[in-house]
Formats: structure tokens, C-alpha cells, sequence
């Protein structure tokens, strides 16, 4: 499903458009009704300003992601308003990659929402944190598609502003081919709208940063007002070199990354690390994170045209067409032999293929198929500790979570999460079979300990139902 809640409008900003119903505490909770329409089956993200849930038509039956407020902003009329202009950014834009919205209005129980298509995969900023960085064809394919993206939702007038691989999902569309698709357009810019919120360092009352500091263009670290469509430029060119070195160019806070942005300090030469990378592809990337952003590519069409040049003069026409190894490879989906075997407990390799690399994210070779879901999940420690991480995939040998906190392997956690069809929610011991801190998160494979029976039917049951497709 779509996670998709980061982006904190500032409060008490005036929006266009008429006053909004504020409700002060949203109850939303499995088995609810929102709007009349939409019958909640679960929560899948929680942010600090809204929510995600995954609900259910009650005429048609169809499942979609419902986006909600959630905290302060449910009493901010700004954020009421950007909520809904992100539907009405999607409203623009229909496009393989990027996703589609279903529906969007205001009501009085939950306030403006957002119906947006059910996806399930994993960001790529889990695979990151996962597997560190991606093979050359992968991360070009990713880099490609993000591109086409691009093209369709700048030529619509729009400009995303908080691109990044926490935005970028990599999931199967309905014929089971993977695909990534662009995500939350929760800080977009319209160019027919007036933006009262740049996106950049503490505009926000409270002194809230908008955004991603790693990934904001110059102009963007700078709140400069006149952001453009070359500021999403950048943030692809700092998604595609993560992707393909492990590493951002300029790491850390925002006055350590606005001062080597500053200084026009060059990055790490990608084929430093990855000296298989053409030359002609990493200029591509490199020119794309120009500091003076009249240096960039003038557009994505144009950068697109230069990097499907580079790499079909260099690698060949069949990773210029997006051939590659798969960015998904889950046990029990559609086509997909089933791994067998005990658990794992090796940590992944960084340059494991992505076919590979599944068999390497400590539920490897599974007895069990697995599936993606994202949820959200309480992981308590020994000492009582509790920690908030997020579910990516799921089996009923285990999961994959992705935290802020360093697990350690051999530890004993509890796990806690809601599943669809069980009450109360799921609490079990679980061991961390591998860990791996990529920057600001840690993943982990979780082996479950004994499930009790009712608890593992209802998972194979839930995994069984996903793998078989739409």
C-alpha cells in the first residue's frame, strides 16, 4: 500500500478555497465508515500530520489508500488545503508511474481525504536500507522510470518538491510486471495556484523543516520562492547516485549540507565505487546536481534523452529498454518459484543483484511465501523499550521492519501489529535474524518464534490471498 504522510504544511497559513470542517480527533479505526463510502480494514502509515489507511468501497468492493490528517494539522487550514491540492495535482496526471488518485472530498468524522490506488511494495528507500545500493541495471531502470515521471507530471505544470526514495514505490501493476511509481504530492506546487509554502528550512511556526535536506536542490535549501521543476531534477540525480554508491552526496543536517552545497563541493565520483558505471551516464547524473541550477538539464525530457543515450551507446539497447534483474522477488507471487529452506541469518550483500538479494534479507530462503505490507509496528525490547518501526513485507516465518533504532542480530523483541481478520492485534516474540543501518534507519529480518495456530492461519491466509494477484 501507499505510505505517503510525510510533509507538514504551516499552520495558520491561509489557504485558497473556503473554510473546512476541523474535526479535533479523527477515530478511524477498522470496521469505520469514512465519508460514507469507505470501510476501513487497517492502518498503513502514521506520520506526525496525517494518515494512510487501507479501506474498502462499500458498493463496488475495490480497495484503495485513504489519506487523512492527522494531529495539529487536523486544526491548520493550510494543511487542509494542501491536502487537497495534492488531489487535484493528481487529479492532472495519468501516468504508468505515478500514482492515481480515486477520489478526494471533505467530511465531517475525518476532514478532507484522499482516495488514492491500493499499491503494495516496499519504498525504495527500504530496498536501500536494505541492500545498501543496487545493481547497475536496477538503479538505471529506477532512474529511467522516475524520469518518464517526471515528464508527464512537469508537463501537467506541476513540480513535485519532495522527491526522494521514501517516495518511490517499487511494486507489480496489474499484469504482475514491476514498476515504480512516484508517491506523495503532499508539498507539490501547482504553476496556475499561488504556493504561500516553500519548500525549505524553517518556515513552518513551529521551526519544521519541509522536506528532506539530503535531497532539496540549493534553491530549495535556501527557501528561495521561485522553485522550479529543476529542483526535482536534482532530487533524481541524488536518487539515482544513492542508488548507485549506497551514499547521498552530502549527508547530514541541514546547515552541514547547505554549507557543501554552498561551497560547490563535488561530490564522490560515482565510479569511484562503481567503476563499471559509463562515463557518459555519470555525467548525466552529475550535471543533473549542478549547484546553479541553470547548469542542470533544462528539463526531464532532456535529461531522459541523454541518459537513454549514455546507456544504449555504452551498456546496449536492452538495459536502455529497462531489462534487468528484478527490483521485487517475493516467495509465493504470481509466476515466482518458492525458495525453500531453513532461515538465514547473513546480513545482505551490498552488491547482491536484486533477484538475489531477497534470498539475503534474513528471511531468506523461506519455508514460508512472503508478501509485502506495510503497517505500522511496535517493537518492544527486554527492557521494556518500545520502539516504532514500519512493516515492509510479511510471512509467517517473519518480517521485514524498517526502524530509527539499531536492532541488534540475536536480539529478543516483541512484535506487535494489527492484521486484517485478527483481534486483537498480532503480539509475538520474534529474533533479529540480520540488521543494517543505512544512514537514519535500520532494517531487519525478524524470525517469529512459535505463532500460535490461529495467528499463523491468519497470515498464510492474508500472504496465500496477496501472492494470488489481483
Amino acid at each position: 500500500m501507499i505510505p505517503g504522510v510525510s510533509g507538514s504544511p504551516r499552520d495558520g497559513a491561509q489557504g485558497s478555497g473556503p473554510r473546512l470542517c476541523r474535526p479535533s480527533v479523527v477515530h478511524v479505526g477498522p470496521g469505520s465508515v469514512v465519508d460514507r463510502r469507505y470501510r476501513v480494514v487497517r492502518e498503513i502509515a502514521r506520520g506526525g500530520m496525517g494518515i494512510v489507511l487501507e479501506v474498502e468501497h462499500v458498493r463496488t468492493g475495490r480497495r484503495a489508500a485513504l489519506k487523512l490528517l492527522a494531529g495539529r494539522a487536523l486544526g491548520s487550514e493550510a494543511a487542509h488545503q494542501r491536502l487537497l491540492r495534492e488531489a487535484r495535482a493528481l487529479g492532472r496526471v495519468r501516468h504508468p508511474h505515478v500514482v492515481e488518485v480515486l477520489d478526494a472530498g471533505v467530511c465531517d468524522e475525518a476532514g478532507p481525504f484522499v482516495a488514492l490506488e491500493s499499491l503494495e511494495g516496499r519504498t525504495l528507500e527500504s530496498l536501500l536500507a536494505a541492500r545498501q545500493r543496487l545493481p547497475l541495471p536496477d538503479a538505471l531502470r529506477v532512474l529511467r522510470q522516475l524520469l518518464e515521471a517526471l515528464c508527464a507530471v512537469h508537463g501537467r505544470g506541476i513540480v513535485h518538491r519532495d522527491l526522494k526514495p521514501g517516495n518511490v514505490l517499487v511494486c507489480r501493476d496489474a499484469a504482475g510486471v514491476e514498476t515504480i511509481k512516484l508517491i506523495d504530492f503532499g508539498l507539490v506546487a501547482l504553476a496556475d495556484e499561488p504556493d504561500e509554502e516553500p519548500v525549505g528550512p524553517k518556515i513552518t511556526r513551529a521551526g519544521e523543516l519541509l522536506g528532506t535536506v539530503e535531497y532539496m536542490a540549493p534553491e530549495q535549501l535556501l527557501a528561495r520562492p521561485d522553485v522550479d521543476a529543476r529542483a526535482d531534477l536534482y532530487a533524481a540525480a541524488v536518487t539515482a547516485y544513492e542508488c548507485l554508491s549506497g551514499a547521498v552526496p552530502f549527508g547530514g543536517e541541514y546547515a552541514a549540507v547547505l554549507v557543501r552545497v554552498l561551497q560547490n563541493e563535488r561530490p564522490t565520483p560515482l565510479r569511484a565505487t562503481r567503476p563499471e558505471l559509463p562515463a557518459a551516464v555519470e555525467e548525466v547524473i552529475l550535471r543533473g546536481l549542478a549547484v546553479d541550477r541553470d547548469a542542470r538539464w533544462p528539463s526531464a525530457r532532456a535529461m531522459l534523452d541523454a541518459l537513454l543515450n549514455a546507456v544504449g551507446t555504452t551498456l546496449g539497447p536492452s538495459v536502455a529498454r529497462g531489462c534487468s534483474s528484478l527490483l521485487l522477488h517475493y516467495a509465493g507471487a504470481p509466476g515466482m518459484a518458492q525458495p525453500t529452506g531453513a532461515l538465514g541469518a547473513s546480513e545482505p550483500r551490498a552488491d547482491a543483484g536484486l533477484a538475489d538479494a531477497a534470498a539475503h534479507e534474513g528471511l531468506q530462503r523461506r519455508r514460508d511465501p512472503r508478501v509485502p505490507f506495510t503497517a505500522p509496528v511496535v517493537l518492544v525490547r527486554e527492557d521494556g523499550r518500545r520502539l516504532e518501526a514500519n512493516a515492509e513485507d510479511l510471512s509467517a516465518g517473519g518480517m521485514l521492519v524498517i526502524g530509527s533504532e539499531t536492532l541488534s542480530v540475536g536480539e529478543r523483541i516483541r512484535v506487535r501489529f494489527a492484521l486484517p481478520g485478527v483481534d486483537p492485534p498480532v503480539d509475538t516474540r520474534a529474533t533479529v535474524r540480520w540488521a543494517r543501518v543505512a544512514r537514519r534507519h535500520c532494517a531487519a529480518g525478524l524470525a517469529f518464534d512459535a505463532l500460535e495456530k490461529t495467528v499463523r492461519d491468519a497470515i498464510a491466509s492474508y500472504v496465500g490471498a496477496r501472492a494470488a494477484g489481483p
